[in-house]
């Protein structure tokens, strides 16, 4: 009877439970509608979405009877399983309908394949997902890149509804609610109403405590300071540790999603701080934050204001005719660019380059 305790306690518990999981679900739906209620009517992701949805049902329309066939063959595959369903629980062994691939690693947990109920709901949905991307596959009358998108939006869905992602039918999370008497679900709520009130127009999931960063400690670690800016962005240059420093500069390029600071979190990981230890003369780019404001910001501005800007007040600060350029993540895709813009300056006009050597991360 000890044994039962736990259970029958959480049971007990049930209907304050249920009260604040209807709490927090409310608290959630007013913040969603509210924005909702606020936002533009014309929205280019719905109009994506709208078209795809019109290609699936022209695709389907095109040839019904192969749609069909398909249909079929896809219950006779979830009777085979309920088949197999019925024989495991009398105790036979029988093989899968289906597998995960070797990859996916939402049916780590053990009872995916101990337990008979759970690893008919995995097999049943592998069968699905895959049933459905054939499906869009085989339409016919629909475009190659029509096709791409139904993909993309099937793919969505189909990750959207898989069995991992609900309480009922995901072993490890319903272990987790009673061993904690429901809490991990109250947790769970309360971060995401707290998530929806921080985002903007939809659900932006945190993946981070807010104040888990602090400057200087375990962000942006290296020491320096902003020797010049404009509109686009802001040029950090490094303070120097050794009494001699290399005669050319290196110059940071990250990308203008502004993450120069992942080269620079601690001591032990900081790239930055490394390269001052050796001895050279760092700078980085740090980038805007845009808002509507920036709308008709170009390529070239980011190419112009960005490294061709820094590589100029590089010169002008530390005397050096020329940087080392690194451009990390899309940032090497703008750096390739100035070089080859400053290359076709240079040939057309006799311009030395303001760049002496190019890394890409």
């Amino acid at each position: 009877m000890r044994e039962q305790e736990p259970v029958v306690d959480f049971f007990s518990q049930s209907a304050a439970l249920i009260e604040n999981v209807c709490e927090l679900q409310r608290n959630f739906a007013d913040e969603f509608f509210d924005r909702l209620h606020h936002a533009e009517k014309k929205n280019a992701a719905v109009d994506t979405a709208t078209e795809c949805c019109r290609n699936l049902f022209s695709g389907i329309t095109n040839n019904p009877s192969k749609i069909a066939e398909r249909q079929i063959e896809h219950w006779q595959q979830q009777l085979q399983l309920c088949s197999n369903l019925l024989l495991k629980l009398i105790g036979e062994t029988v093989e899968p309908v289906t597998r995960p691939r070797p990859n996916d690693r939402r049916f780590d947990d053990a009872e995916w394949e101990s337990n008979a109920l759970f690893d008919f709901i995995k097999q049943s949905y592998l069968l699905t997902a895959e049933h459905a991307l054939q499906s869009v596959n085989e339409l016919e009358g629909v475009g190659a890149r029509d096709r791409e998108r139904l993909n993309y939006f099937m793919r969505q869905l189909i990750n959207a509804l898989a069995p991992t992602n609900f309480v009922f039918t995901n072993p490890d999370v319903l272990r987790k609610t009673f061993a904690t008497q429901g809490k991990n679900l109250i947790e769970g709520l309360q971060m995401m109403v707290e998530d929806k009130k921080r985002s903007a127009d939809i659900l932006n999931v945190c993946t981070s405590k807010p104040n888990a960063f602090k400057v200087g400690h375990n962000i942006a670690h290296t020491p320096g300071a902003v020797v010049a800016e404009n509109e686009l962005m802001q040029l950090i240059q490094y303070a120097p540790t050794t009494p001699q420093v290399q005669t050319t500069p290196i110059l940071i390029v990250p990308s203008w999603v502004n993450k120069y600071y992942i080269l620079d979190l601690t001591e032990k990981n900081s790239f930055i701080r490394w390269l001052v230890e050796q001895g050279n003369t760092v700078f980085a780019i740090s980038w805007v934050n845009p808002d509507a404001s920036f709308r008709d910001v170009q390529f070239f501005d980011y190419m112009a204001k960005g490294p061709l800007f820094a590589a100029e007040e590089i010169a002008r600060i530390t005397g050096s005719p020329q940087v080392a350029a690194i451009g990390y993540c899309l940032g090497g895709i703008l750096l390739a660019c100035a070089l080859a813009y400053t290359d076709h300056l240079r040939h057309s006009h006799s311009e030395q380059s303001r760049f002496a050597s190019a890394t890409y991360l």
